[in-house]
């Protein structure tokens, strides 16, 4: 039996992702990150008896790659990436509102919110996730090109699949047929709170701040993003045809 893992990167649809997983694995098969001590729940996980740990098909959550080394049975990654502006300011706007687990003050911009280092993720979040860089490994702004190259080759050669937040329909469907999920993995958006447009009202100066915390990521998204298309272009009609049954499904709702 193999174990599927996925990470979910901050702030990318994962939310929603996870609510659709619930529908699919049983949950006596599977192990959820705590997402408010991820790293305090994985080390919870690898110190499980042998015996419990195996019996799970699925583990998901805020994770870093290097998890697979907890897992007895054989494990394949997914994982769902976002455009890294739209990403970081999502991520921003999230730690506003009271119901986060972790807010901000109100009267923080964007710029002191990147620059504060409080949140790891907010610093290349799913370049140091893929790579397995946490802050123990590399500190808050010192993001390198070896990372980059390590997360660029993990998604390439180690992820079984990844998917766009941008193409979420696509995604879905190419994970069930991966996955050979039974149903279509109909779902209702989670966690949702971006009404206006994501980049509206973004200064200058805070967009200098955003490539200066993302520039890793923003790189690692285009290389994602190209291999994604092309995996899609090589795919059959008959998957376009399933996608816009797919999407015809999820407006019905």
């Amino acid at each position: 039996m193999k174990t599927i893992i996925f990470m979910h990167l901050h702030r990318t649809g994962g939310t929603t992702f996870l609510k659709l997983l619930d529908n699919i694995y049983n949950e006596n098969e599977t192990f959820t990150i705590d997402g408010k001590h991820f790293r305090e729940s994985a080390i919870e996980f690898s110190l499980l008896p042998l015996d419990q740990r195996s019996k799970y098909r699925l583990v998901k959550g805020h994770l870093f790659w290097g998890f697979h080394k907890y897992c007895p049975n054989q494990s394949d990654y997914i994982t769902i990436l976002r455009n890294p502006i739209d990403r970081a300011i999502s991520q921003f706007r999230w730690h506003l509102r009271p119901e986060c687990a972790y807010p901000v003050s109100p009267d923080l911009t964007l710029s002191e919110f990147l620059e504060s280092g409080k949140f790891i993720s907010a610093d290349n979040g799913m370049t140091r996730l893929i790579s397995g860089k946490d802050r123990n490994d590399i500190d808050y702004g010192k993001c390198t090109d070896e990372m980059l190259k390590i997360a660029k080759n993990n998604l390439e050669h180690k992820f079984l699949v990844f998917g766009l937040t941008e193409y979420y329909d696509e995604t879905l469907i190419l994970l069930k047929k991966i996955l050979e999920w039974p149903k279509f993995p109909v779902y209702i958006k989670k966690n949702v709170h971006d009404k206006k447009p994501i980049n509206q009202n973004i200064s200058k100066h805070e967009h200098e701040v955003l490539i200066k915390y993302n520039r890793y990521d923003i790189e690692l998204y285009e290389y994602a993003k190209k291999l994604f298309e092309e995996r899609i272009k090589k795919e059959a009609s008959s998957f376009h045809s399933e996608v816009n049954l797919f999407k015809q499904l999820n407006s019905m709702k």
